[in-house]
C-alpha cells in the first residue's frame, strides 16, 4: 500500500449468537471472536464493535447494569469502567414486576498498533454489575451484532 492513512484491509463480521450472564466477571461473547492477520507490522488496527446489549431486572437488588470490553490477542486494551460505573445502567426501584428490560445498541471503538504480522484473536467480553441473579445479554430477541476491523497503513 502506497501512503500512510490508507486502508490495507477491512474485515467485517456479523453474529447473532445469544450470550446471557448473571456474573460480574468478564466473559467472552459467543460469536464475537475472529482471527485477524495484519499484512504489515507497523499498521494501526481500528476495531469497532457494534452490539445489542440488554439488562434485565429479575429480582432482588434493583440496580442493573452491564459493560463490555475488547480483548486483542488475549489482552484487554480497552477495559470497561470499574464495576461501580457501568456503561448501561438502570435502577428498577420504580418497577413493579420482574423481567423489566433496558436494551440499547452499544458501540466500542479503539485502535492498537499491529506490532507484528502474526494472527491474533479479537473478541468482545461483557459482565453485569452485580452477582445477584439479574441478567445481562447480547443479541437477545434475535438481534445481530457486528465487528469491523480496519488495518490502516502508517
Amino acid at each position: 500500500v502506497d501512503g500512510a492513512g490508507k486502508v490495507v484491509q477491512c474485515v467485517y463480521h456479523e453474529w447473532d449468537d445469544i450470550t446471557e450472564t448473571t456474573a460480574s466477571s468478564f466473559s467472552p461473547v459467543a460469536g464475537s471472536k475472529i482471527s485477524f492477520t495484519p499484512k504489515f507490522a507497523d499498521s494501526l488496527l481500528v476495531i469497532i464493535y457494534d452490539f445489542y446489549l440488554t439488562v434485565v431486572w429479575v429480582s432482588g437488588y434493583q440496580e442493573v447494569g452491564a459493560a463490555a470490553q475488547i480483548s486483542h490477542n488475549g489482552t484487554v486494551f480497552q477495559p470497561a469502567p470499574p464495576l461501580t460505573r457501568f456503561e448501561m445502567y438502570t435502577n428498577a426501584s420504580a418497577t413493579s414486576s420482574s423481567g423489566s428490560n433496558l436494551f440499547a445498541r452499544q458501540v466500542k471503538i479503539n485502535s492498537i498498533a499491529a506490532g507484528s504480522t502474526s494472527a491474533r484473536d479479537i473478541e468482545l467480553q461483557f459482565a453485569v454489575r452485580h452477582d445477584n441473579g439479574n441478567l445481562g445479554a447480547i443479541n437477545r430477541s434475535s438481534h445481530h451484532s457486528h465487528l469491523l476491523v480496519q488495518e490502516i497503513a502508517q
